[in-house]
């Protein structure tokens, strides 16, 4: 799984019963013994997510992603619980920011650009989006390295120089997490403003009448925006007659986590120098490219995501020092509407 909800790499080592939630573990496993780059310490490591927990110790080995690689510091991690929802998924790769790795290592992707890897301090992600991609290519999307690729999103790239500024509430841009994730009493006011909205207390899920079309926005730095009606329901899921929504109640959490049903609206670039995140809208149901160019360059990793749903707790957040996105709250109140 690719997260810019945290910062680690683990990779596991062995499965418990419970590491998968309603499924098995069936992907690959790491064995730091059959590798001879791998140096094992006897440090121990735990990460915690909203959603499971992994722990074990911490490992240098050299890691290989597409055209690059580099000696990294990850997790071997030998007990799981409740870590995934997809049997082949047995690892995570984070994305955010060094000041939140539980390794207190360098984040394999900021690796690669601090050695001189990349032609440009950042990477960009796409997700597949809207009712049409999605039936002719599910769960699809593209990770570009060192680069940004054109034909994945329209206009310019929107830049916001972290930390924000301003009256706001602090967000997470996560691509690890299927909703958008707001604490209990702003959910409760979001849909509160849509007819025939209800909160299932066995599923802990939000529904809404799927003959309503949800409009929403967000407000980052003065600039608004929208999501794709058609990326608001949450995983195309149902509950009866209602569809299950793209925002969720997240208990008491202190930071929004915004994940992909705000990310499927739009190409999501992170930046480490200056640190920065980038939105563009992004090409509705274009057909995935994937290349690669060896040494310095860039790398477009395109395939077919797991789904399951994935938090850091230890909020791997969007910002060089605070670590925070700024989103006004009142635009997402004002823009949930039907029709």
């Amino acid at each position: 799984m690719l997260d810019t909800g945290s910062s680690d790499l683990y990779l596991m080592t062995a499965a418990q019963p419970d590491s998968c939630t309603d499924c098995v573990i069936t992907g690959p496993l790491y064995n730091a013994s059959a590798s001879s780059t791998a140096n094992v310490s006897t440090t121990p490591v735990s990460i915690r997510y909203l959603i499971g927990e992994t722990s074990g110790v911490v490992v240098q080995d050299v890691v290989s992603f597409g055209s690059f690689s580099a000696n990294q510091t990850l997790a071997a991690t030998s007990i799981s619980h409740n870590i995934t929802t997809v049997g082949a998924q047995t690892g995570l790769l984070g994305l955010a920011w060094a000041q939140t790795a539980v390794t207190n290592s360098t984040p394999f992707v900021e690796n690669l650009w601090r050695t001189g890897q990349l032609d440009e301090p950042l990477f960009a992600l796409s997700f597949s989006s809207g009712q049409d991609s999605i039936a002719t290519a599910p769960n699809v999307g593209s990770l570009t390295i060192g680069g940004t690729n054109s034909s994945q999103y329209t206009g310019d790239i929107q830049y916001f120089i972290l930390p924000a500024t301003g009256p706001s509430e602090n967000a997470i841009l996560d691509s690890g997490t299927n909703s958008i994730s707001l604490p209990t009493e702003v959910a409760r006011a979001f849909y509160a403003n849509i007819e025939g909205s209800v909160y299932s207390e066995e599923l802990q899920i939000w529904g809404y009448p799927c003959d309503t079309e949800i409009k929403v926005a967000l407000t980052i730095n003065g600039t608004s925006f929208a999501v794709d009606p058609s990326d608001f329901n949450f995983e195309g899921q149902s509950l009866g007659p209602l569809c299950a929504g793209g925002v969720q109640d997240a208990g008491n959490i202190t930071e929004w986590v915004v994940g992909t049903p705000f990310m499927q609206s739009y190409y999501s670039v992170f930046r480490f120098d200056p640190p920065s995140i980038g939105l563009a809208p992004i090409v509705r149901a274009a057909a995935p490219t994937t290349n690669s160019t060896g040494g310095t360059g860039t790398a477009t990793a395109t395939g077919t995501a797991p789904t399951g749903t994935q938090t850091s707790k230890s909020a791997a957040k969007i910002s060089s020092e605070t670590g925070f996105l700024a989103v006004t709250v009142a635009s997402l109140f004002a823009l949930a509407s039907f029709l």
